[in-house]
This record gives C-alpha cells, sequence and structure tokens, in this order.
C-alpha cells in the first residue's frame, strides 16, 4: 500500500508469517470454515463454526479517491467465540520492522517516509514484535477494525504529533509562542530565550563578575 504496486507491508504469501500478515480466527479452533463473496461485490465473508458459537469475519476494501481502507468486521452470529487477532506488520517486502506507537483508538506503524494506521474497537497489546488482541464475540454485537497508510512523507510528522496530544498544555503553550510575533529588533529565528520542546521561555539571569550584581536580560 497505498498502490497495488507499491512495496508490501503483508508478504505471509511469499515467505511467512513473520513477513507480514494480519490473522484473525477463533482462539480455540473451529469445526468448519467457509467462504464466499456477496453476491456482485468484493465483499468477502468467511464464517466459522467453533464448538461455543459461529462468527463471520468480513473483509471489504471502500471505494474511494485517497488512500485505500481495509475494512474487518466480526459478526457475531450464534453463542460466543474467544477470537484473536494478531497483527504483523512488515514493510517493504518483510524486510523492514517499523516504529509502532499507541494512537488514540490504535496504533500507528512508521518505516521512513511509510505509515500505517491501525483503528479497532478492541485492546490491543504488543507481543514481540507483533500486536495481537484476545477478544470475545457473542450473538448480535460486532467488532470492526480499519487499516489505511499514512500518506508518504507524513510518516514521521504523524510519529511526532503523537508525543504532544491535541489540546494538552505542553500543546497549547507551543502553539500559543508559535503565533506570538517577534518584539522590534529581536531575530525571527529561535534562540536561547525562544520556547524549547514546548516550553515557554524564560529571561535568563546572570552575576556580574566585577560588581556583583544581578541583571536580567530583554527575552525576545
Amino acid at each position: 500500500m497505498p498502490r497495488f504496486d507499491s512495496p508490501a507491508c503483508f508478504a505471509a504469501l511469499l515467505g511467512g508469517p513473520e513477513h507480514g500478515r494480519r490473522g484473525l480466527a477463533p482462539r480455540n479452533g473451529t469445526r468448519s470454515v467457509e467462504r464466499r463473496y456477496r453476491d456482485d461485490t468484493l465483499v468477502l465473508e468467511t464464517r466459522f463454526e467453533t464448538g461455543s458459537g459461529a462468527v463471520t469475519v468480513v473483509d471489504c476494501m471502500l471505494q474511494r479517491d485517497g488512500p485505500p481502507v481495509v475494512i474487518r468486521q466480526v459478526v457475531g452470529i450464534r453463542g460466543t467465540v474467544a477470537m484473536r487477532m494478531e497483527l504483523v506488520i512488515r514493510m517493504d517486502y518483510g524486510s523492514v520492522v517499523p516504529w509502532v506507537r499507541r494512537s488514540p483508538r490504535g496504533i500507528r506503524a512508521v518505516a521512513g517516509p511509510n505509515a500505517l494506521l491501525l483503528t479497532t474497537d478492541v485492546p490491543l497489546h504488543g507481543e514481540g514484535l507483533s500486536t495481537v488482541s484476545d477478544f470475545t464475540i457473542a450473538a448480535g454485537p460486532s467488532a470492526r477494525g480499519r487499516v489505511r497508510p499514512v500518506p508518504p512523507g507524513r510518516g514521521l510528522r504523524e510519529r511526532a504529533e503523537t508525543r504532544a496530544p491535541p489540546g494538552s498544555p505542553r500543546r497549547r503553550t507551543w502553539r500559543r509562542a508559535r503565533r506570538s510575533p517577534a518584539p522590534p529588533g529581536c531575530p525571527a529565528t529561535p534562540s536561547r530565550s525562544s520556547p524549547r520542546r514546548g516550553r515557554p521561555a524564560t529571561p535568563r539571569r546572570w552575576r556580574s563578575r566585577r560588581s556583583g550584581s544581578t541583571a536580567t536580560p530583554t527575552a525576545c
């Protein structure tokens, strides 16, 4: 992703599970598995029958003008089924392990200029170099997850934005400092008295070696 001829990030078909895959199945095994496409669509349905119930996993890619969005939904048919999701992201045909960080509703995986964003309704945790989730689906409710690529060139910026969440005091302070005009005669570029790492500027004080008095410089 994001193009059909882009280097694969799920390349298990060309090697093994360690080269990237997105697995989702009952945790305790199945009695039978059936797959079919919905009539006249490219929506794939996989039905799992287990000893405790049945679920259907629905896979589709949204019609769009921008980057692709792959949606996977688990629908409970009857009983309760313990499910396990395992996400192994390996960029560039399984050769690059991405930097993974949590996002408000999932994870963000960054490898150089490329990044993938996973949003889901179920809790996630790391296990080795993969992201997994163990959850239970009952008849009626459903759980949904979606994977989409971040536009090329935004990977590092997306990763940096997670350090200070929107609306946090540090983010607000930094934005106010950036919008504040520089006083006359002060340089526009950051100086030692300019905000650094999201903290407001504070004037520095020094002691004169000759007189022993203190002075406060004008902060630009």
